[in-house]
C-alpha cells in the first residue's frame, strides 16, 4: 500500500473520529435541554438517570465499533470474519447474550455458503422467505406463513459464522425503520390468532387508538429502554454478529442489493409483499391526511383504504432530534458503511443537528 493512501486512510479516519465526537457533543447537548424539560415536569433524579443511561449506551456503542474499526483498517485488503459481540466481553460464547442475540437472526444459503444477518423492519420477510425457499425447506407461496415459526431453521453456527464464504446485511435509515414500525405494528391489530406482535407491541410501550406517532416516539424518549423490549425497534447495531460483512445494503437501494446478491451467490431474493405475509404499503399512494399528530386509529383506516403518509410529514423537528439521539448508533453505522448515504440522510440530519 502506497504512502498515500495510508496517509489518506489516517486523514479519513480522523474526519470519521472527529465527526462522531461532534456529533455525540451535539447529542449530549440535546439531551441535557430534553432532560431540563423533562425534570420540570417528572422530577429530576429519574430522568436524569435514564437520559445519562442513553448518553452512556450510546457512547460505548461507538466507542466500540470504532475500536473495531481501527482493527479491521490495520488489516488493510485482507479479508477476515470475527465477531464483533465479543469486544469487551471475555465470557464464554455460549453465555454472551449479545452474540446470541446477533446469532439468532442470521440464515445461512447453502449452496453459496453465504451468511445473511436479517433485521426486522428492514425488507426481512424477504430474506426468510427466500433462503429457506432456496434451501429446499419451502417450496410454494403459499408456505410464507411458515418462516414465522422456523426463524432458527437456518440460523448458522458459530463455526459456519466464521467459515462463510460472502457475508452481507441490509440497513435502513433509523427515521423511516421507526415509522415504519409504527406505521405497521401499532396501527393495526393482530392479523390473525397466530401473529401476536400487534397486540404484543402495543401493550409494551401502552398505546391506544389515539397514540400519534408523536406520542410514541416521546414514550421512547421519555422511556429509552424500551427500544430493548421489542426486536422491530431494537437497534440495528444489536443485529450484527460480524465486525465487518462483505457487503452492506440499504433497504433504499433494494434492487441494487438484490442484483449484487443474486450474482455474487445465485440466491434469488423473492419480493413477500403481495402474499399476505403482514402489512404493507407498497403500492400505496401518499396522502397529506397523515401526520405525526394523527391518531394511530385514523391512520389505520387510511392504510386499509390504499392511503399512506410521505415520511417527512411523519416527523417535527424535536422529534428528528430525539430519534436522532436514541438511534445515533444507527445513523453512524448508515453513514460509515453504506456508499453514498448522504443522498438518503442528508435531510434528517440537518433537521436534527439544526439549532
Amino acid at each position: 500500500m502506497t504512502q498515500k493512501s495510508n496517509s489518506d486512510r489516517e486523514t479519513k479516519n480522523k474526519t470519521l473520529i472527529k465527526d462522531i465526537a461532534d456529533l455525540i457533543q451535539r447529542q449530549q447537548k440535546e439531551i441535557d435541554e430534553q432532560r431540563q424539560e423533562l425534570e420540570k415536569r417528572k422530577g429530576e433524579n429519574n430522568q436524569k438517570g435514564e437520559h445519562n443511561q442513553l448518553a452512556l449506551a450510546n457512547a460505548m456503542r461507538q466507542l466500540k465499533a470504532l475500536y473495531a474499526k481501527t482493527y479491521i483498517d490495520k488489516q488493510e485488503s485482507k479479508r477476515s470474519l470475527s465477531f464483533s459481540k465479543t469486544i469487551g466481553n471475555d465470557e464464554s460464547i455460549e453465555k454472551n447474550e449479545e452474540h446470541l442475540f446477533a446469532k439468532r437472526h442470521t440464515l445461512i444459503h447453502l449452496r453459496s455458503n453465504s451468511v445473511c444477518t436479517w433485521i426486522p423492519k428492514v425488507g426481512c420477510t424477504n430474506m426468510r422467505y427466500s433462503i429457506p425457499f432456496a434451501n429446499g425447506a419451502i417450496s410454494t407461496p403459499e408456505d410464507i406463513d411458515w418462516i414465522h415459526n422456523n426463524n432458527d431453521s437456518f440460523q448458522a453456527s458459530n463455526k459456519e459464522l466464521l467459515n462463510a464464504n460472502y457475508a452481507f446485511v441490509v440497513l435502513r435509515n433509523p427515521y423511516k425503520r421507526l415509522a415504519s414500525f409504527y406505521l405497521d405494528k401499532i396501527c393495526h391489530n393482530d392479523p390473525n390468532e397466530s401473529d401476536k406482535s400487534y397486540s404484543n407491541a402495543q401493550n409494551v410501550f401502552n398505546t391506544n387508538k389515539s397514540t400519534s406517532f408523536q406520542d410514541f416516539v416521546r414514550i421512547l424518549w421519555n422511556n429509552a429502554e424500551l427500544i430493548n423490549a421489542d426486536i422491530h425497534v431494537k437497534r440495528q447495531t444489536d443485529f450484527l454478529v460480524y465486525n465487518q460483512y462483505d457487503d452492506y445494503f440499504c433497504l433504499e437501494d433494494y434492487e441494487k442489493a438484490v442484483s449484487k446478491i443474486l450474482n455474487t451467490t445465485g440466491l434469488e431474493v423473492i419480493d413477500t409483499r403481495g402474499m399476505g405475509s403482514g402489512n404493507t404499503t407498497h403500492k400505496h399512494q401518499e396522502t397529506a391526511y397523515i401526520n405525526y399528530t394523527s391518531k394511530a386509529s385514523e391512520i389505520g383506516s387510511l392504510l386499509k383504504g390504499g392511503k399512506k403518509p410521505n415520511i417527512k410529514n411523519m416527523y417535527s423537528d424535536e422529534m428528528c432530534k430525539m430519534v436522532g439521539s436514541l438511534f445515533l448508533p444507527d445513523i453512524n453505522l448508515y453513514l460509515d458503511k453504506i456508499k453514498g448515504s448522504e443522498k438518503e440522510m442528508n435531510y434528517w440530519i440537518n433537521k436534527t443537528i439544526q439549532e
